[in-house]
C-alpha cells in the first residue's frame, strides 16, 4: 500500500514555495519526482520556483510535470497506444456525420443542439463510470441511451482510427489503469493545486497513488471561513485509504488577504449605508489603497481603466510577470485585453494570436455572415470596411458604394442590389428631367449617375466573389474559401502573419477532409459551424517581436491557487460572477434526477450553479493577491442594456464600515463622458499630450511637457485644436466661416442659380458651402413610402398633365373645360403618372403606391372644386410649369457681374385685362411661407423673386396677386394681392408690391455678394427647427451647440 501524505495549506499561502521546499531534499538525493497539476500556468509557476534554487543540479528526466491530459498521453503512449489528439471541433464533426446518417437517434434535433449533446457526452466521460457500466445503465434508462450511443461512437473512433480528444483520453486512461499495469518511473508523486476532483479525476488519482511508493497531496486547509465549506472531505476523495496529514503554518496575511478573511461573514451588513454610498471620481492613485471597486459605463471603459492601472503599477516598480488580469463568466475579455494592452505598451504573456482572430479569417467569417443574412446592407458594409477588401476592389469605389447605397432601398438578396441600383439610375434620370425648385443641384445628380456607372461592374464582381452556394460538397466549400483567402491575402503575401494563416488553414482543411467524405453534400450553415469549431482554439506562431513574458490574462478557473502581487478582476456582473449556468434543454433537472435515481449513483451532474463554489472562487482569488486589487464592473453592455452588479460586490461595500479597512478601500466611478484623463491619471505619453493640448497651462508647465514628450504629432494636433477653439468662439478665418482662397469665385456663378439654393444660403451659409462649394452629397436613407421631395415631383407632374389637357386660350374655354365631366380626364392623368413613374418607385410596395395614387386623385379633385369656385374671378391658367431665365446684376470692386438664375413658376393665371397671378404649389401648409414676412426676415422670398423674374421678361406686367396653393387641403394660403380676388383677401396698393420687389432685389444682391466674398460662417436661422440630428444633412459636420447660440442671441437682444 502506497504511503499518502496530505499537506494542508492556507489558501492565501505561497503554495509553489511550499512544494519546492518539500521536494528539495529528495531532489538532492537524485530521486525522481512526478507532479500532477491542474493547468499549464501552475506548471510554469512551479518550474520557475524550482529553478530559482541554484544549489540543486537536476538530472535529466528527474522531474516530470503534467496535467491530467499530459499524464494520459504519457501513460497510454508508454503502453504503445498512440493517438492523434483532436479537439472539440473534430468531435463535433464526427458526431455531426454520425447523426446525419442516424437521424432516428434524436427526434427533431437542430444543428445548434450538437454542442449541447457534446456537453452531456463529456459529463458522461467525467462520471467515473466505465463504458460497460454506462451501456448497462442505458439499457434501463432510455433518457440517457442516445448520449451513451454518441459516447460509444467517439470511443470506437479512438479505438479504430486512433483519434481521441482530451476527455476521451482520460476515459481510456481510467480503463487502462483499471485493467492493466503501469510501473511509474518516479519515486514520488506530488499532486497539488486542486481544491476538488471530478469522478474521473478521483478515479485516476487513486489508481496513480496505488502505483507510487510515496505520494504527497497538497490540499486546501478547511478552516471556519464560510467560503471554505465547499472544500470536500478527504474521505470523499480517497475513501478508506490511510493517510498522514500535516499542516503548513500560516504566515502573516497580506492586506488583501485580511480583506478576504472578512468576506461572507455577515459583518457590518448595513443596507442603508451601502445604498447611500456614492462613488468617487476615478483616481489612478494607489499610495494608500489596497483594493478599489470601480464602476464603469461599459466593458470598453473597463479595459481602458485596467490598462491605465496596470501601467501605473508597472511604473511603480511591479514586474509585469507578477500582475494578472482575470475574468469569469460568458464574456471573454482576453480578446480586448490582447488588442488594447500592447497598444498601451503593456506586454501580455501567452501564445500567439488565435487563428479565428486573424484579419483574413474575420473576413471569411464576415462573408459567411453576409450569405446567412441574405446580403443585408449592414453585413455587406461591415465586410467592405476591411482594408483588404478596399484594397482589392479599390478604396474610392468601395467608399462610394458604402456612402451611396443607403439611398438604393432596402436590400433582401444578392439580385436586389443590382436591381435597386438600376432603379436608382432611372429615378435620377427622371428627377433631372423634371427638375424643380426643391430638387438637388443638377451637378450632384450627374455625379451620382457617373458613380453608379462606375459602381455597377465592381458591385457585380464583388457580389459574385462573396456569393456562396446554399449546398455543396465539403471539398467545394474548401476550394471556395481557399480562393477567397488567396484573393484577399495575396496582396500582403510578404507578411509572415499572412503566410502563417495560409499554412494553418491548409492544416485545418486537411484535418477536415480526413474526417468527412469530401464529395458528400452539406448545407452552408453546417459547413460554417464545422469550420468555426475546427479553428476555434488554433493559435498562430508567435512573431519575433512578441514578448515571451508579460502580464497574465486568464479565466479565473486557470489561475486557481496562483499568487500575484497585483490583480485586475473584470466583469463583476450578476450571472457572470457568480456564474449562472443555464439548464441544458436537452437534459433538464427532472430528467437528470431520474437518470441518477435509476442508476443508483450520481453519474451526471445536476444543472445550475453552485453558489458555494462561486464563493470559494471569489475568496480564493482575493486571498491570492499580495498588494493591490482592482475590481471592475460595467453598468451596460454593448447594446446599451443595463447589467446587474454582482452580489459579491456587496461584501466589499459592507467592509467600508470596518474601522481599520475603510481607508484602504475605495469605491470609484468612471463617467461615460470622460475622454481625456486628468494629468494625475496619465499613464502614457499620449495621455500627457492630450492634457497639454486640451487644457490651459502655464508656460513653465508647457516647457516641461515639451521636454518629456517624444512625439512628432504635437504641432499638427495643436493646430487642429486651435481651429476647433476658434470655430467654437465664432471667429471667422480660413478654417471657420470664411474661405481662405477665392478660387470658388470662378465657378460659384458659372451655372444658373435657383431661388431655393439662395434661400438655403440665407438659412445657413455653412449648409450652402457644404452642398454647393465643397459639394458634399448627403445620402437619403430609403423609406418604405414616397418621400416628400418625390411626392412633390408627382404632384407637379399630375397638375401639368391635367392642365395641358385643357390648354385654354381664354377664360370661356377654361370655364367650359373645368365645368364639364372630368372623370375621364382624371383617369388619364393618373394613368400617365402610373405609366411614367411606377418603375421609378419600384421599391415601393404595391399597397403604398396604390394609396399614393388615391391621394393624388383626391388632391386633383380638390383642385377642380377650388377652380370651379374661383370662376367668379374671371382668371384662367395661361401658363404652367413655366421655366424662366434671368440675370441679376452684381456690382463688385473688381468689376460688374451678371449672375444667372433659372426659375420654374408652377402656374400663371391671366385675366382678360392682362392682370396676372403667380401660383406656387405646396404639398402641405407646413412648407408655406408668408412672402412679406419672409422678405423682411431675409430668409424666404420665393414668390417675390418669381414676380421679379416674370417682370424682367414682361416689362408692363400688372400683378393682381401671388400666393401658394396647398395640395393636401385644396386651398390658397399666405399670398399678397392688389385685387380682392377671393374671400378674406385684404388687397394692398401696387406701390406696396413695388416696395416688396425692390426689397427682395436688395436682399438677393446682398446674399450674392456674401457668397462671392466667401462668407460662409456658421450662422443658421431658426435653429430650433432644423439644427438637429436628422433635420439637417450636415449636422454632424458643424456640430453646432444650439444652447450656446440661443444664449448668445438672448444676450445680444
Amino acid at each position: 500500500m502506497a504511503k499518502l501524505d496530505i499537506v494542508y495549506h492556507s489558501v492565501s499561502g505561497h503554495l509553489n514555495r511550499h512544494i519546492a521546499e518539500s521536494v528539495f531534499p529528495e531532489l538532492k538525493n537524485g530521486k525522481k519526482i512526478d507532479f500532477l497539476l491542474p493547468s499549464v500556468l501552475h506548471i510554469t509557476g512551479l518550474k520557475e520556483t524550482l529553478l530559482r534554487n541554484t544549489e540543486i543540479r537536476q538530472l535529466p528526466d528527474q522531474l516530470h510535470f503534467g496535467t491530467y491530459f499530459a499524464w494520459a498521453n504519457r501513460m497510454l503512449d508508454a503502453d504503445r497506444q498512440a493517438f492523434r489528439i483532436i479537439g472539440s471541433g473534430e468531435e463535433w464533426l464526427l458526431l455531426f456525420n454520425y447523426l446525419k446518417e442516424n437521424r432516428g437517434l434524436f427526434q427533431n434535433i437542430q444543428p445548434g443542439s450538437l454542442a449541447l449533446i457534446l456537453k452531456i457526452v463529456t459529463e458522461l466521460r467525467e462520471s467515473g463510470c466505465s463504458i460497460n457500466q454506462l451501456n448497462d445503465i442505458a439499457k434501463t434508462c432510455p433518457d440517457i441511451t442516445p448520449y451513451v450511443e454518441c459516447l460509444n461512437v467517439l470511443i470506437n473512433v479512438a479505438t479504430d482510427r486512433r483519434l481521441a480528444s482530451s476527455p476521451t483520453m482520460l476515459t481510456l486512461l481510467a480503463e487502462h489503469l483499471h485493467n492493466g499495469h503501469y510501473n511509474p518511473p518516479g519515486d514520488r508523486l506530488v499532486v497539488a493545486g486542486f481544491y476538488e476532483f471530478n469522478p474521473i479525476q478521483k478515479k485516476i488519482v487513486n489508481h496513480l497513488i496505488d502505483r507510487y511508493p510515496n505520494c504527497t497531496l497538497f490540499y486546501p486547509e478547511k478552516t471556519d471561513h464560510p467560503a471554505l465549506k465547499y472544500i470536500k472531505p478527504e474521505r470523499e476523495i480517497f475513501g478508506l485509504r490511510d493517510f498522514y496529514g500535516t499542516s503548513i503554518p500560516k504566515i502573516e496575511s497580506s492586506p488583501i488577504s485580511k480583506i478576504g478573511d472578512l468576506l461572507f461573514r455577515g459583518l457590518y451588513h448595513n443596507d442603508d449605508n451601502k445604498s447611500d454610498r456614492e462613488p468617487l471620481e476615478f483616481r489612478n492613485e494607489w499610495q494608500n489603497t489596497t483594493l478599489k471597486l470601480l464602476r464603469c459605463p461599459n466593458r470598453r471603459h473597463e479595459i481602458d481603466a485596467a490598462a491605465r492601472t496596470v501601467k501605473k503599477w508597472i511604473n511603480a516598480g511591479l514586474k509585469a510577470d507578477n500582475i494578472a488580469v482575470v475574468y469569469q463568466g460568458s464574456y471573454d475579455y482576453s480578446k480586448l485585453v490582447r488588442i488594447l494592452f500592447p497598444a498601451a505598451g503593456i506586454a501580455v504573456a501567452g501564445s500567439g494570436q488565435l487563428l479565428s482572430e486573424s484579419t483574413l479569417l474575420r473576413i471569411i467569417r464576415k462573408v459567411f455572415e453576409v450569405n446567412e443574412r441574405n446580403f443585408s446592407r449592414d453585413s455587406i458594409i461591415d465586410l467592405t470596411r476591411f482594408a483588404e477588401i478596399r484594397q482589392y476592389y479599390g478604396a474610392d469605389i468601395i467608399q462610394k458604394f458604402e456612402y451611396k447605397s443607403g439611398a438604393w432601398g432596402l436590400s433582401f438578396s444578392k439580385r436586389s442590389w443590382l436591381t435597386q441600383l438600376t432603379q436608382r439610375q432611372e429615378y435620377l434620370r427622371t428627377v433631372m428631367v423634371t427638375e424643380n425648385e426643391d430638387s438637388k443641384d443638377i451637378y450632384i445628380l450627374h455625379r451620382e449617375l457617373e458613380d453608379i456607372d462606375a459602381l455597377l461592374p465592381v458591385l457585380q464582381r464583388f457580389l459574385d466573389d462573396i456569393s456562396l452556394p446554399s449546398k455543396a460538397g465539403w471539398s467545394d466549400y474548401i476550394h471556395i474559401v481557399q480562393n477567397l483567402l488567396k484573393k484577399y491575402g495575396l496582396r500582403d503575401h510578404a507578411e509572415n502573419s499572412v503566410n502563417d494563416v495560409f499554412n494553418a488553414m491548409k492544416s485545418v482543411f486537411r484535418n477536415l477532409l480526413s474526417l468527412v467524405d469530401s464529395d458528400s453534400i452539406v448545407d452552408l450553415r453546417h459547413f460554417i459551424m464545422a469550420l468555426n469549431n475546427l479553428i476555434r482554439n488554433i493559435t498562430l506562431p508567435k512573431s519575433e517581436l512578441q514578448e515571451d513574458t508579460g502580464i497574465t490574462v486568464a479565466n479565473i478557473m486557470d489561475v486557481r491557487g496562483e499568487r500575484f502581487e497585483a490583480m485586475v478582476l473584470l466583469g463583476m456582473v450578476d450571472g457572470e460572477f457568480p456564474v449562472s449556468r443555464r439548464e441544458n434543454p436537452l437534459l433538464n433537472s427532472r430528467r437528470r434526477l431520474r437518470i441518477n435515481q435509476t442508476a443508483g449513483m450520481d453519474i451526471i451532474r445536476s444543472s445550475g450553479a453552485d453558489i458555494c463554489e462561486e464563493k470559494f472562487l471569489f475568496y480564493n482569488l482575493v486571498a491570492g493577491v499580495n498588494k493591490n486589487l482592482l475590481i471592475t464592473y460595467p453598468q451596460f453592455d454593448s447594446n446599451g442594456r443595463s447589467l446587474p452588479a454582482s452580489p459579491f460586490l456587496d461584501e466589499i461595500h459592507y467592509l467600508f464600515d470596518h474601522p481599520k479597512l475603510s481607508k484602504s478601500i475605495r469605491y470609484e466611478t468612471i463617467s461615460a463622458a470622460s475622454v481625456i484623463p486628468e494629468i494625475g491619471m496619465a499613464a502614457s505619453q499620449q495621455d500627457i499630450l492630450l492634457n497639454k493640448l486640451h487644457y490651459q497651462w502655464e508656460d513653465q508647465d508647457l516647457q516641461f511637457f515639451d521636454k518629456i514628450l517624444k512625439t512628432t504629432h504635437s504641432p499638427d494636433i495643436k493646430q487642429r485644436i486651435n481651429m476647433e477653439r476658434r470655430r467654437k468662439d465664432r471667429i471667422a478665418d480660413g478654417w471657420s466661416g470664411r474661405l481662405s482662397s477665392l478660387k470658388h469665385q470662378k465657378n460659384c456663378f458659372r451655372k444658373p442659380l435657383s431661388v431655393t439654393r439662395l434661400q438655403q444660403y440665407a438659412w445657413c451659409p455653412f449648409l450652402y458651402m457644404c452642398q454647393y462649394v465643397w459639394k458634399i452629397d448627403s445620402v437619403e436613407e430609403p423609406l418604405a413610402e414616397i418621400s416628400p421631395l418625390t411626392d412633390g415631383l408627382l404632384i407637379h407632374a399630375l397638375f401639368e398633365s391635367f392642365l395641358k389637357k385643357a390648354s385654354p386660350g381664354n377664360f370661356e374655354e377654361w370655364k367650359t373645360y373645368i365645368s364639364g365631366d372630368l372623370n375621364t380626364v382624371i383617369d388619364v392623368a393618373l394613368k400617365y403618372i402610373h405609366q411614367n413613374y411606377r418603375s421609378v418607385f419600384a421599391y415601393v410596395d404595391e399597397s403604398v403606391w396604390n394609396k399614393k395614387l388615391a391621394d393624388l386623385k383626391h388632391g386633383l379633385e380638390l383642385l377642380i372644386k377650388r377652380e370651379i369656385a374661383a370662376l367668379e374671378s374671371d382668371y384662367y391658367p395661361a401658363e404652367f410649369e413655366r421655366r424662366l431665365s434671368l440675370s441679376v446684376p452684381l456690382a463688385m470692386e473688381n468689376g460688374d457681374l451678371s449672375v444667372p438664375f433659372q426659375v420654374k413658376i408652377d402656374r400663371v393665371d391671366r385675366h382678360q385685362d392682362d392682370h396676372v397671378t403667380i401660383i406656387e404649389y405646396k404639398r402641405s401648409k407646413n412648407s408655406v411661407q408668408d412672402p412679406v414676412k419672409g422678405v423682411s426676415e431675409g430668409i424666404h422670398f420665393q414668390i417675390p423673386f418669381y414676380m421679379l423674374a416674370y417682370r424682367q421678361l414682361h416689362k408692363d406686367v400688372r400683378f393682381a396677386g401671388a400666393y401658394s396653393y396647398v395640395f393636401n387641403e385644396g386651398r390658397i394660403a399666405k399670398g399678397i394681392f392688389t385685387k380682392p380676388l377671393y374671400n378674406r383677401v385684404k388687397p394692398v396698393s401696387y406701390s406696396d408690391i413695388e416696395e416688396l420687389l425692390n426689397e427682395t432685389e436688395e436682399k438677393v444682391i446682398s446674399l450674392l455678394q456674401r457668397i462671392y466674398a466667401g462668407d460662409f460662417f456658421l450662422n443658421p436661422h431658426d435653429i430650433k427647427k432644423r439644427c438637429q440630428y436628422g433635420k439637417c444633412a450636415y449636422y454632424k459636420l458643424c456640430r453646432i451647440d444650439t444652447r450656446t447660440i440661443e444664449m448668445t442671441n438672448d444676450t445680444d437682444e
